[in-house]
């Protein structure tokens, strides 16, 4: 068995390396697309940020308008991991067009 997973691992399909977006390309590809300026784009994402925190802190799963929910969970030692579950769809739009080699 293990050697199955060795050459899965070794011969199996990766994805091909990418540049990352980057915080700058976001807000621009965000802007364009809701006819706002950047900075009040870049006051909404940051805000957002906020009001994540605040809500996960005090233990509440905070669900966004795409399907993409954030859940806190809390540790024995007394820290909160974030699970965060991403917009099926988004999914599998992303897995329609495999690019990986």
């Amino acid at each position: 068995m293990a050697k199955k997973i060795q050459a899965w691992t070794e011969f199996g399909p990766r994805l091909e390396p990418a540049t990352p977006l980057t915080d700058k390309e976001l807000v621009e590809q965000i802007t364009v697309g809701s006819n706002e300026s950047m900075s009040s784009t870049l006051a909404v994402l940051t805000f957002m940020d906020t009001v994540l925190e605040q809500a996960l802190k005090t233990g509440r799963i905070v669900q966004l308008p795409n399907g993409t929910h954030f859940r806190p969970i809390g540790k024995k030692d007394g820290s909160i991991e974030i699970s965060v579950r991403v917009n099926p769809e988004l999914v599998r739009r992303v897995n329609a067009d495999f690019r990986g080699k």
